[in-house]
C-alpha cells in the first residue's frame, strides 16, 4: 500500500513525542544509487568515530536490515518491541481519527524511535520514493540534502517527465541545509535550483573522481559517481564534524552493501542486482561488460508490474546467452509469462534472437536451470527486482 503525504506520519510521530526532532540528518533522494551512496557516507562517518544511524529500503534479505546503527541491524527483539509500540499507536489513531498509517510509514517511525533510543550522532536517511511527500520528509534537522542520479521511475506517483520527478524529489531541501547532487540533466538541475533558490541556497554539483577498483568496497563502474557524491556530502557537513582524509579513504574501502551487483558465488559467478529501471539496467550492462567480458551470461529476471519492463530489458538483453523470466509476488507482482512477452518485444526492437527467452515461473527452478546451462565458467545474473533476491 502506497499513500503519499505527511499527515499520517506526522500524527504518528506526534504520538511518539517526535523522536525525529532530536536527531540530525543527511537526507538522500534520487532514482538510482541512494543505497550505495548512503552506505559510503555512513562508512566514512563510522571511520571518523560517529554513531551513525542508517535507514534504507527496500529490505532484501530480512526486515531488520533497513534500520542499522554502524554495521549492525536493529535486533529482532528491538524491532518487535518498537513495532508493537507503534502498531498500538496506529490502532488508536485509526479508531480516534480514522487515520491509516502505511507499513512504510510505520517503519520510518520505527527508525526514528530506534535512532533516538541509541542516541545516534547523525542519521543517513534514504527516501523510500520521491521526496516532498515521502514519509521521511517529516524531518527538520537536515544538514545535507543529497541527490543521486534522477531518471524516469514511479511515474504513477511522481509524474512522467524528468522535471516533474525532480521537482518532487527536490522537496527534501530544507532551509540552512547544504545541497549536493550527482551530475545531472539540465531539467533536473533546473528543478533542484528552483527549490534551492527559495532558501537562498546553491546546488553543489559533484565532480566525479576516478577511484581505482580496490579503493571502493562496493563493486560497479557506477560506484565512482556514488562514492564521489558521498565524499562531497561529507565535505559539506558543518565544521564540528571532524573527518580526515584517512577516514574518507578507509570508509570508501570498507563500505559494503547487499543486492547491488552483489557476487554471492564464484563458480559459477552468481550476481544479485535489484536495480529495476532503465538507468539501473544500463549500469548493470556496463558492469557486466567491464567485469565479465566474453563470458556466457544467463539472466534470471523478475520485475514488478509498474516498471518499464521493455526499456530495462533492452539494456541487458544483448549481453545474454539466455533470459529466464520468473514471477514476482504481491499486489505489484508480474507473471513470468507476461514478462517473457515484454522481453520478446524488447528483443524484436533490438533485432535479438527471441529463442533465448524462456518463461520459467519459480525463482528456485530458474536458478537451477541457469546453473546447469552455465557450468562453472558462466555468469548468472538474478536481476530486475529486490523482491526476488532473498529467495536466491
Amino acid at each position: 500500500m502506497i499513500i503519499l503525504g505527511l499527515d499520517s506520519i506526522r500524527s504518528l510521530c506526534d504520538k511518539m513525542n517526535n523522536p525525529q526532532d532530536k536527531l540530525r540528518f543527511i537526507h538522500i533522494a534520487g532514482t538510482n544509487g541512494k543505497g550505495s551512496t548512503g552506505t559510503f557516507i555512513a562508512s566514512i562517518l563510522k571511520e571518523a568515530g560517529y554513531k551513525v544511524g542508517v535507514f534504507s529500503s527496500p529490505a532484501v534479505f530480512k526486515p531488520e536490515e533497513t534500520i542499522r546503527v554502524g554495521n549492525r541491524c536493529i535486533s529482532r527483539k528491538d524491532y518487535e518491541e518498537g513495532m508493537a509500540y507503534i502498531d498500538g499507536l496506529c490502532e488508536k489513531l485509526n479508531q480516534e481519527q480514522g487515520i491509516v498509517v502505511t507499513p512504510f510509514e510505520r517503519e520510518t517511525a520505527l527508525c526514528f524511535w530506534y535512532f533516538e533510543k541509541k542516541q545516534c550522532d547523525i542519521v543517513v536517511l534514504e527516501c523510500g520514493m520521491g521526496g516532498l511527500t515521502d514519509s521521511t520528509n517529516i524531518v527538520k534537522n537536515t544538514l545535507v540534502s543529497v541527490f543521486t542520479p534522477i531518471s524516469i521511475d514511479h511515474v504513477d506517483f511522481l509524474g512522467n517527465t524528468l522535471t516533474q520527478i525532480a521537482t518532487v524529489k527536490a522537496g527534501i531541501i530544507k532551509a540552512g541545509a547544504k545541497i549536493v547532487s550527482a551530475p545531472c540533466q539540465a531539467e533536473v538541475k533546473s528543478a533542484l535550483e528552483a527549490e534551492a533558490g527559495k532558501y537562498g541556497s546553491v546546488v553543489n554539483i559533484t565532480k566525479v573522481s576516478g577511484f581505482k577498483k580496490n579503493e571502493l568496497g562496493i563493486r560497479g563502474v557506477n560506484q565512482n559517481e556514488n562514492a564521489s557524491v558521498a565524499v562531497e556530502a561529507i565535505r559539506q557537513l558543518p565544521e564540528e564534524y571532524k573527518i580526515t582524509d584517512t577516514n574518507i579513504k578507509n570508509g570508501l574501502h570498507n563500505a559494503k552493501i547487499r543486492g547491488r551487483f552483489d557476487l554471492v558465488s564464484p563458480k559459477p559467478a552468481i550476481i544479485l542486482d535489484g536495480g529495476h529501471n532503465p538507468q539501473a539496467g544500463r549500469c548493470l550492462a556496463q558492469n557486466l561488460e567491464f567485469y565479465y567480458p566474453n563470458k556466457d551470461i544467463i539472466l534470471v529476471v523478475g520485475m514488478l508490474k509498474n516498471k518499464d519492463h521493455v526499456d530495462y530489458l533492452k539494456q541487458v538483453l544483448p549481453l545474454a546467452k539466455a533470459v529466464l523470466t520468473v514471477s514476482t509476488d504481491g499486489d505489484r507482482g508480474f507473471s513470468a509469462e507476461d514478462l517473457a512477452r515484454e522481453a520478446i518485444i524488447a528483443a524484436n526492437e533490438l533485432g535479438e534472437d527471441t529463442a533465448k527467452i524462456s518463461s520459467i515461473g519459480g525463482i528456485e527452478e530458474a536458478v537451477e536451470i541457469a546453473r546447469l546451462m552455465s557450468g562453472k565458467s558462466g555468469v548468472i545474473v538474478v536481476c530486475g527486482s529486490f523482491t526476488i533476491l532473498s529467495r536466491v
